[in-house]
């Protein structure tokens, strides 16, 4: 089932099934998003590959509860979503 199937079939199914789909896919984001946020811990150099990260190199400073807070080389601070973050 390629993505155009799934798109055409939540436009016609029940409210219902679509509460599921919508359901599932929130807890699939959330223990993604858990997973990701346990690899990190404050102090940790990190960069992202994500196109919308511009910062360079950053320090964890704190594990929030969506996002990781970091401070940049540069002295900027951001909240980030872990999923955006690697290890350098």
């Amino acid at each position: 089932m390629n993505i155009t199937e799934i798109r055409d079939y939540l436009r016609t199914a029940p409210m219902d099934e679509v509460k599921q789909v919508a359901q599932i896919t929130s807890m699939r984001i959330k223990s993604e998003r858990k997973e990701a946020k346990a690899q990190f811990a404050p102090g940790d150099r990190v960069n992202s590959d994500n196109p919308k990260w511009i910062y360079g190199p950053a320090t964890v400073t704190k594990v929030l509860r969506k996002y990781v807070a970091v401070e940049t080389d540069g002295g900027s601070r951001f909240k980030v979503p872990p999923t955006w973050l690697k290890h350098i």
